[in-house]
This record gives structure tokens, C-alpha cells and sequence, in this order.
């Protein structure tokens, strides 16, 4: 009997990852696009109002990622919002071909054609359906353009956080003569002989993990703190904008200041008692904030 090729594990995965993907797609696009419209919407001092609160009580818990956000808003949230607009069409386009391409028949067997064929050639079709359906000059200007963004983006974050890389840098060469003396031992006796040559990298690896993370609760810390003063004098001035209508001149009156300490005092603790971190079931809703900020750490503590 001929042998048949067995398909690999990975293949069989293809159709139900493409069916999640076509189908999650164009839900996370009407939600973002109804939230924009809903937020464009939203009167001038309620936004600051949000804006502030956001500062105030999670400024700590990502604050590479909001400092790239504000980054993105003095240099190109214009651009930004384009590309993702062109690019969120292109892709609705793609679903809707996909939607025939799901009901083809062209044998006229009565069962679609994409239902016949699996793994790689299921894949293969749905490249192909991709790179047939879209606008790759309308890509190619929207995804550069994103690109040209992030590197304006990334010089401004790699200033800003200059002292946080150096402190990581610091802690990791305080602990390197520890490791050193304590832990390469260990790994020499674990590790094959012929795999000794990977331990000062491995070791290299583990003291910058632990510099990066002593740094970046620091730094967690110290933008918790500041983002919640920043947050809650634009909360309280906000407010009192709101409730006076405009009327009420800040110079002759320290309520706003008394306020923004009260919001400030409160956005600190919340952070505080919460280690800086996203509570549950938040964490849920925004594990891409998470994903986020951590390739941005990543790109900025990096030495490209």
C-alpha cells in the first residue's frame, strides 16, 4: 500500500485560525470605529475629564505606552489615524472576499471548493486570496507611513527613558560579580561540556532581565506618581470648568488645586495598592495595552 504523507500538527490548524481571524477581524474594526466616532463626539471637557482620569489612576501601569501615545499626538495622530483607517478598509474588503471564497464551487459537486483542500494548500489559497483582493499601493503607503510614526515615535521615547536604560545597565553590571561567583558555578555542572561556551551568554541574559526589571518598577513607580499629579490637575480644572461653565476665574480660587491633590492623592494610592499593575478582570479587556508595552520597553531598552 502507498504510504500517505502524514500532515503536520501545526497544518490542521490552519482552517480554524483563518476562520477566527476573518471572523474576530471585522468585529475589533466596528468597535473601534463606533468608540472613535462615540469619543469625537463627547463634549471638550468630559474628554479631558476621561483623559485625566486615565493619567491619574493607570498612568503607572503603562507608562511607555501612553508616553508613545502622547509622542504620536504632537508628531503624526493624524498619519496615524489614516493608516489604520486604509488599512481597516483593506482588510474589511478581504473578509467580504473571503465570504465568497468560503461559498465557491467551481467542480459544482455541491461542496464548497475551500472545504476540500487543508493545511498548506488552505493557506496557500487564502495568501493568495489576500494578495489578489487588496490595494498593495494603499498597503505599502499605510504601512509605511505607521513605520515612519513609530521611528519618530521610538527617538522620542529612547530620550525620554535614556535614564531608566542606564540604570538597567547599572544594576545588571552590579550583579554581574554575584552570578558570577555564585550561579556560573551551578551552570557549569548542569549544563553539557559541550554547551559551556553558551554560559557567560546565558548569564549575560539573566543579569539584564533582572537590571530591566528592577529599572522598569522604578520607573513604574516614579511615572505612577507623576502621572497621577499630571492626571488629577486635569481632572480637577476640568471639573470645575464643567460645573462653572467657564465662569469661575482659577486665579481667585484654590479649589481646583485642593482637588487635583485629593484626585492625585487617590490615583497614587489606587496604583499603589494595586503594585502598579492592571487589576483583574481589566487586565482582560486590555491584555494589547500589556502586549503594548511590553514590545515597547523592549524596543527602547534594546541597542539597535
Amino acid at each position: 500500500m502507498p504510504e500517505t504523507k502524514e500532515e503536520h500538527p501545526l497544518a490542521k490548524l490552519a482552517r480554524p485560525f483563518v476562520n477566527v481571524l476573518f471572523t474576530a477581524a471585522p468585529i475589533v474594526i466596528e468597535l473601534g470605529q463606533k468608540a472613535y466616532k462615540i469619543w469625537k463626539k463627547l463634549p471638550y471637557n468630559v474628554v479631558t475629564f476621561i483623559f485625566g482620569a486615565v493619567l491619574c489612576f493607570f498612568g503607572g501601569c503603562y507608562p511607555t505606552t501612553f508616553a508613545a501615545l502622547q509622542a504620536a499626538g504632537h508628531g503624526g495622530l493624524t498619519t496615524l489615524v489614516k493608516s489604520l483607517s486604509d488599512l481597516s478598509q483593506e482588510i474589511i474588503i478581504i473578509v467580504e472576499e473571503n465570504k465568497k471564497d468560503d461559498k465557491e464551487d467551481k467542480d459544482g459537486d455541491g461542496v464548497p471548493d475551500s472545504k476540500q483542500v487543508e493545511g498548506k494548500e488552505f493557506i496557500k489559497r487564502k495568501i493568495q486570496l489576500c494578495l489578489t483582493k487588496m490595494d498593495p499601493e494603499k498597503v505599502n503607503n499605510a504601512i509605511g507611513a505607521l513605520y515612519t510614526v513609530w521611528l519618530s515615535v521610538l527617538a522620542v521615547l529612547k530620550i525620554k527613558f535614556a535614564r531608566t536604560v542606564a540604570l538597567a545597565l547599572t544594576i545588571a553590571d552590579f550583579v554581574k560579580k554575584p552570578t558570577d561567583r555564585y550561579i556560573l558555578p551551578i551552570m557549569e555542572r548542569v549544563i553539557p561540556q559541550d554547551y559551556q561556551r553558551w554560559n557567560p551568554v546565558l548569564l549575560g541574559w539573566l543579569t539584564k532581565s533582572i537590571g530591566m526589571s528592577i529599572a522598569w518598577k522604578i520607573q513604574e513607580v516614579i511615572s505612577a506618581f507623576t502621572s497621577a499629579c499630571v492626571g488629577g490637575l486635569i481632572m480637577s480644572r476640568a471639573l470645575m470648568h464643567f460645573m462653572y461653565k467657564g465662569k469661575m476665574n482659577q486665579e481667585e480660587t484654590n479649589a481646583d488645586e485642593v482637588a487635583s491633590y485629593v484626585f492625585a492623592a487617590l490615583g497614587f494610592y489606587w496604583q499603589f495598592t494595586h503594585a502598579f499593575d492592571m487589576p483583574f478582570p481589566l487586565n482582560l479587556f486590555l491584555w494589547p495595552m500589556e502586549v503594548a508595552e511590553w514590545y515597547i520597553r523592549w524596543a527602547v531598552t534594546s541597542d539597535d
